[in-house]
């Protein structure tokens, strides 16, 4: 894992993304989000990890034509046979109401689940932008203009880096903070950045450092 201020990170769309994500963009002064990769299963890309009463707290994006599609993820769509956005919402309220910044952030997060688009690629950006923000991370997001197998020396690409078979792993590089069920299941590491959010307020800033 790169430590320096490097110049471009490329990196995938994740739903909801870890701490070590954005602790991950915060050391570049370019993002290129990339948009023409193949959907990948098995990944963050429509699932996101929180702390729940029972410990961790698992949330997924239903698709259209199933998670096996052979598709572009730009073209990948949501599919809405099932209220799943008022799930997630109901499920994220549930979990983090007590929270010390429930309330500073509820109404900008129901907000999201109220109109979520046709497109999960278009879902997960504006997440990504809207954490980012919160954060106060101050790289150029931009997408990919084309796929690229290789990229140049000057280039950090981390695509497929992080997943929930070893997000655990890097927990480690990241400072510990109070967390809501944190008396019922001990510590739960790099979970969603919504769980430090809702923990931590405007000061999260400091954990990515």
């Amino acid at each position: 894992m790169p430590n320096g201020n490097y110049d471009t990170l490329i990196i995938d769309n994740q739903y909801l993304p870890c701490v070590f994500y954005f602790k991950t963009l915060i050391k570049f002064k370019n993002v290129r989000i990339e948009q023409f990769e193949w959907y990948q299963k098995m990944s963050f890309r429509n699932r996101c990890f929180l702390a729940g009463p029972n410990g961790i707290l698992s949330l997924s994006v239903p698709l259209e034509h199933g998670r096996n599609q052979k598709a572009f993820f730009k073209d990948v769509r949501i599919c809405y046979k099932e209220n799943w956005s008022l799930r997630h919402w109901r499920s994220i309220h549930d979990a983090y109401r007590k929270s010390p910044f429930f309330e500073f952030y509820a109404d900008d997060i129901k907000s999201f689940f109220n109109k979520p688009p046709i497109f999960l690629f278009d879902w997960n950006m504006q997440w990504i932008e809207w954490f980012c923000k919160q954060t106060g991370i101050l790289a150029s997001v931009k997408l990919t203009d084309e796929y690229l197998p290789r990229y140049p020396e000057n280039y950090t690409d981390l695509r497929d880096f992080i997943a929930p078979k070893n997000y655990i792993q890097f927990g480690k590089e990241l400072p510990l903070y109070k967390q809501v069920f944190e008396d019922r299941n001990g510590f739960l590491p790099n979970l969603s950045i919504l769980d430090a959010l809702f923990c931590e307020g405007p000061a999260v800033s400091y954990l990515l450092h």
